[in-house]
């Protein structure tokens, strides 16, 4: 049975570092705020994507201008905040079917809201969550929550390999019977 208090954890909540926080308010602005952006995260985010470090990438503000010209063609950067991020992720794939072969984009978003940007297209991967200790870079480091670093990666146009049996059979469809005529003479 659980005891009525004033202690703030009366009520199931467990005892974190965050209690012990100076300001609760700045604590939960902290939480909404988009992943701060420096130009060392770029060869970190590459790293983790597994690109070359010469790969150049452009930064977008998330509150700058949303055209076209500024994000096809290139490799991206959004670090827009967790209730903007499923507008950003959609204006995103409706610029990158217009030129899918050599348009890429990687969105740094705080784990929070997941639900409203998650699984939006399976165009996009989510690369890894990173808890805020695992970022060499200082102005990470300090945020609450984890960020997601999700890629649009450029579209690379492949067909199965004909060698693999079940993949020949699916493309081709399953075996007539022997039986079976086609037409008759």
């Amino acid at each position: 049975m659980i005891i009525e208090g004033t202690d703030g954890l009366s009520r199931g909540v467990w005892v974190s570092p965050l209690h012990q926080a100076a300001n609760r308010v700045l604590t939960t602005a902290h939480v909404f705020d988009p992943a701060p952006y420096s130009p060392s995260l770029v060869p970190w985010i590459l790293h983790q994507a597994g690109l070359p470090a010469t790969t150049p990438v452009t930064y977008r503000p998330w509150d700058g201008c949303w055209t076209a010209r500024p994000l096809l063609h290139q490799t991206a950067l959004w670090c827009p905040p967790p209730e903007i991020a499923r507008q950003v992720i959609v204006h995103v794939m409706s610029l990158w079917v217009e030129s899918p072969w050599d348009t890429q984009v990687f969105i740094l978003v705080p784990r929070i809201l997941q639900r409203q940007w998650g699984n939006l297209s399976k165009h996009v991967h989510e690369v890894g969550v990173f808890q805020p200790g695992e970022f060499p870079l200082s102005p990470l480091q300090h945020l609450p929550i984890p960020v997601v670093l999700l890629q649009i990666a450029t579209y690379q146009r492949t067909l199965p390999s004909l060698r693999d049996e079940d993949t020949a059979a699916r493309l081709d469809g399953p075996p007539a019977p022997p039986d079976v005529r086609w037409h008759r003479n």
